[in-house]
């Protein structure tokens, strides 16, 4: 279930777990969202599978 923060879905989990998914190696990424802790759970994803992370 993704959190809902005034009235938005927060999406930005799917999309970095979706880049893991199909390119980790071949990936740098930076997070700027702002909202409490929108995208750390895709971000550690994304990095686990060797991606380099900017935060």
């Amino acid at each position: 279930m993704q959190a809902i923060v005034s009235g938005h879905k927060l999406l930005v989990n799917v999309m970095i777990n979706s880049l893991a998914n199909s390119a980790a190696l071949n990936t740098q990424a930076t997070i700027s969202t702002g909202i409490g802790k929108t995208g750390a759970a895709g971000m550690f994803s994304i990095h686990h599978k060797g991606a380099y992370i900017l935060a």
